[in-house]
């Protein structure tokens, strides 16, 4: 039987959450259409033993690939490169699925042939089985499918939110880097300026864990891994100036996800107090946007007050703002 979605899970160090995830993907009425790669990303603590359990229990759906550690980007890269559904979505290995999520996608899968298939996520605090319904700017939409470039409302959508029609990858292929943090957002930008159509469900799929631990969207993750989150911001700028492919078409949702993350990348710089690096990072990706990506730049200081005051006092508010931000907006 065609399998009609891969789901590539990131196995690193999960032992705590990992079978929860693996069991949000073992849904009788579909299990036969579904292929759920497991990376194992070089773990140490007990995850590959539970994958291991699944695959003999359902050979036919789960399959473990073991690989040295990566980090994040190589399992998205080994699980590109492996898929055979005709739709492709992640899972991290401490989030899951809301069954009834998984069906709509499935069926939605079935009736469509979307470049995109957009869901709505819940967001569940660690050690709690309460859902909690997150609200996205694109809520207007759902239940309809549309040309991106007729979307009437923003994209913003994270990597939790979006499956893709796996030829879309096979036809624009790109490599996420390997052994640092954020590559999730590197992951939905590259494929944009390829997305031509794309559907809008009710139904809530992916099961967001927050508040744990080491998570790398935490304030202290952010400030330890900063240099990472400069980088991936460098990536998707040279990115978005170098591609040939974003068109007028597409360059709206392009533009607003760029623009996006270099307010995410410029308040997480602002979160570890004064630094001479940091102001000198912040005015690098700053004049870097506004010299040769200036549509990007003015989406920017559209969604966040911080950048605009950075950019009409010429980065000296970073002295009042360094160390005070908590969140980004």
């Amino acid at each position: 039987m065609e399998k009609l979605l891969t789901v590539s899970v990131a196995a690193y160090n999960v032992e705590a959450y990992i079978r929860t995830t693996l069991e949000s993907c073992v849904v009788p009425e579909i299990l036969d259409e579904l292929e759920v790669l497991i990376v194992d990303d070089g773990a140490t603590d007990g995850t590959v033993r539970i994958a291991e359990e699944f695959c003999a229990e359902y050979p036919g759906t789960f399959r473990l690939i073991r690989k040295e550690n990566g980090g994040y980007g190589s399992t998205v890269n080994r699980s590109m490169e492996e898929a055979k559904g005709r739709y492709f979505r992640l899972l991290d290995g401490d989030d899951y699925f809301d069954r009834q999520g998984l069906l709509s996608l499935m069926d939605a899968i079935r009736a469509c042939r979307s470049d995109w298939i957009i869901t709505p996520i819940y967001r569940v605090p660690d050690g709690s089985d309460t859902k909690e319904l997150h609200h996205a700017s694109w809520e207007s939409c759902i239940g309809h499918t549309y040309e991106m470039k007729n979307l009437p409302c923003d994209c913003i959508v994270g990597m939790w939110h979006v499956t893709v029609r796996t030829d879309v990858l096979r036809e624009h292929p790109f490599r996420l880097p390997e052994h640092t943090l954020y590559t999730d957002q590197q992951f939905v930008l590259y494929m944009m300026p390829y997305i031509k159509t794309l559907t809008l469900l009710k139904d809530p799929l992916y099961c967001y864990r927050i508040g744990r631990d080491g998570q790398s969207v935490s304030r202290e993750s952010r400030i330890r891994h900063s240099d990472e989150t400069v980088d991936s911001m460098a990536r998707m700028l040279r990115f978005y100036v170098k591609c040939p492919d974003i068109t007028s078409e597409n360059r709206k949702p392009v533009t607003e996800r760029t623009g996006m993350y270099l307010v995410f990348a410029v308040l997480t710089l602002l979160l570890g107090g004064i630094s001479r690096k940091r102001f000198l990072q912040i005015g690098s990706l700053m004049g870097t946007a506004r010299k040769y990506a200036p549509e990007v730049y003015r989406d920017a200081l559209r969604r966040s007050d911080r950048l605009k005051l950075l950019h009409y006092t010429g980065g000296l508010a970073y002295l009042l703002m360094a160390g005070h931000v908590k969140n980004w907006v």
